[in-house]
């Protein structure tokens, strides 16, 4: 291929880096999403009510661009729970102890649910599975010609 001028080999490379970006954050998301599922599927509660929180925490951006700079970010939005007295399943009330910090920990590097049945540790399942991420982006890279 060849270009007139340096505006379209610019163009042409953000292209190509765009979509590279793209589908490595397609990826990332869909592993993570894959555990997070897991992780709800595998425990039903017997007393507490599940909020949900976690599993509707995870977002990602897009693919930004500023400049010459590519970027995009899957992340969680941590969740917040509420402390203290809580209803129950049984409609009796019960009493939570664990914080945000605490909880989400648990969920994403022990896969603890609650503290009662381990489980899947979505981070650390997640991370696994990938491997480098950079590595991806990489081999993203060069799917697209780069």
């Amino acid at each position: 291929m060849t270009f007139k001028n340096e505006k379209q080999l610019k163009d042409f490379l953000m292209k190509k880096c765009v979509n590279a970006v793209d589908n490595t954050e397609k990826k990332v998301h869909a592993e993570f999403a894959g555990n997070l599922n897991q992780f709800y599927t595998e425990f039903k509660p017997a007393e507490y009510i599940r909020t949900g929180a976690l599993y509707g925490s995870l977002d990602k951006t897009g693919v930004q661009t500023n400049g010459d700079s590519v970027t995009a970010t899957v992340f969680f939005d941590k969740p917040h729970y509420e402390k203290g007295q809580i209803p129950l399943q049984s409609g009796r009330m019960g009493w939570a102890e664990w914080d945000d910090e605490k909880i989400f920990d648990y969920a994403m590097n022990r896969g603890s649910h609650g503290g009662y049945v381990e489980g899947t540790p979505i981070w650390n399942e997640s991370i696994n599975s990938l491997g480098n991420i950079k590595g991806l982006l990489k081999s993203e890279l060069k799917k697209q010609g780069l």
